[in-house]
C-alpha cells in the first residue's frame, strides 16, 4: 500500500504512527501485559472482515490474517498489502480496526462519530459525525471530519467506530464491574473511554 499524501479530502485526526506499523517478529509479553490482558481471544477473529486505519486517517477494507500475543493484529487489505497493528486492546488504539458491517439501526444515534463511505464506487471510509437521521426511506446526514459539507448516505455506507470484538469487551467490562460491586456507572453498557463512539 502506497503512503497516501495528505489532501483536503482526507480525514485529519489520530493517525496510526509509522513507528507503530511493523512487520517485525512478535515481542515477548511482559508481566504487566499478562496481568492486564483482557478475557477476549483475538484469535477467534481470524478471517473477519474489517476496516483498518491507514495513512491519512482513512479506513480501507481487509481481513484479519494473524494475531500475535492476543494484542497485535495483522490485517491483509483487499489489495494484498499487509499491515501489523500493535496493541489493539489498548484504549488509545481501540478504533484502528473496526467492523466492516453496516450497523443495526438501533445502534445509530445522532451526534455519534462514525465511519462513512462517501464515494460508493470506492472502498475508502472516512470518519465523520452523524448529524441527523431522516425517515421514509431512512437516510443519514453525516459530515466528514475533514469537510464542512454534509452528505446524505444510506445505512449500507455507515460503520461504527468499534472493533469487531466490542461486544466481548463490554461483557468483560460488565463482568469486572459486577465482580467489584461497582454501581457507579456512567453508561451501564460501555466503559467511559468508549462513550465517544
Amino acid at each position: 500500500m502506497e503512503k497516501q499524501e495528505d489532501s483536503p479530502n482526507q480525514v485529519t485526526g489520530p493517525i496510526f504512527p509509522e513507528s507503530r506499523r511493523t512487520t517485525v517478529e512478535e515481542n515477548e509479553p511482559t508481566a504487566a501485559d499478562q496481568e492486564q490482558s483482557p478475557s477476549v481471544s483475538l484469535v477467534e477473529w481470524l478471517g473477519t472482515r474489517v476496516l483498518a486505519q491507514v495513512a491519512g486517517g482513512s479506513y480501507q477494507p481487509g481481513s484479519i490474517k494473524d494475531v500475535h500475543d492476543n494484542k497485535d493484529v495483522v490485517v491483509q487489505f483487499d489489495d494484498g498489502q499487509e499491515l501489523r497493528f500493535e496493541d489493539v486492546m489498548n484504549e488509545s488504539n481501540s478504533n484502528l480496526i473496526i467492523s466492516d458491517q453496516a450497523p443495526s439501526p438501533s445502534l445509530i444515534r445522532s451526534g455519534a462519530m462514525v465511519c462513512v463511505r462517501l464515494a460508493t464506487d470506492q472502498n475508502v471510509y472516512r470518519t465523520g459525525e452523524l448529524i441527523s437521521i431522516s425517515a421514509t426511506p431512512t437516510k443519514y446526514v453525516v459530515r466528514a471530519t475533514s469537510s464542512e459539507n454534509e452528505s446524505i448516505v444510506s445505512r449500507a455506507n455507515l460503520r461504527l467506530l468499534r472493533p469487531p470484538w466490542y461486544d466481548e469487551l463490554m461483557a468483560v467490562h460488565e463482568s469486572r464491574q459486577n465482580d467489584a460491586g461497582d454501581i457507579s456507572v456512567i453508561d451501564p453498557v460501555r466503559p467511559q473511554h468508549l462513550n465517544q463512539y
